[in-house]
């Protein structure tokens, strides 16, 4: 691994983690986290360092709309935090990227949920989404590809 992916890597590391940690303490994932975060990707993205600026952008209304949805069906029970992590974790991740992220967050917030639901006997029970979705966004940006083929042979095995 060379020192500037090194250098990627801990920034976004840094900014999951941070927006994490603010979700849990205050229930919040802040514009002031976010907005340098996007910045940082699209300068990554024009300098060719992650991925194309044309599918940073498709991948980021494609995350940002899919949880743009869910916030509006679940009545907010996703807030609108979530919805701009996931559109910014779009400049991050691509388009591959931010659907696997996606699927990952919610496999781990599901079993999560699942837990302490029944722990606590109660379906009604909070919990911050952003953690969910800064461990399938590191789960992606470090085990993309090993992600995507155990997806994929997921749907061959329902599939057949």
């Amino acid at each position: 691994m060379e020192i500037k992916d090194i250098i990627i890597s801990s920034i976004f590391v840094y900014f999951l983690i941070t927006i994490s940690v603010t979700d849990i303490r205050i229930g919040l994932i802040r514009n002031n986290i976010l907005l340098p975060m996007a910045v940082i990707a699209l300068i990554l993205d024009l300098s060719d360092q992650l991925i194309t600026i044309d599918e940073a952008i498709a991948a980021a209304f494609i995350g940002g709309l899919f949880f743009y949805i869910i916030m509006i069906l679940s009545r907010g029970g996703l807030g609108g935090g979530d919805v701009k992590f996931a559109f910014v974790l779009g400049l991050w991740l691509g388009f591959d990227g931010i659907l696997a992220a996606i699927l990952t967050s919610l496999i781990f917030a599901s079993a999560v949920g699942i837990v302490i639901s029944i722990k606590r006997k109660n379906l009604k029970t909070s919990i911050p989404f952003g953690p969910f979705i800064s461990l399938g966004a590191l789960s992606v940006f470090f085990f993309k590809f090993q992600l995507l083929e155990l997806y994929e042979n997921c749907l061959k095995i329902i599939y057949n």
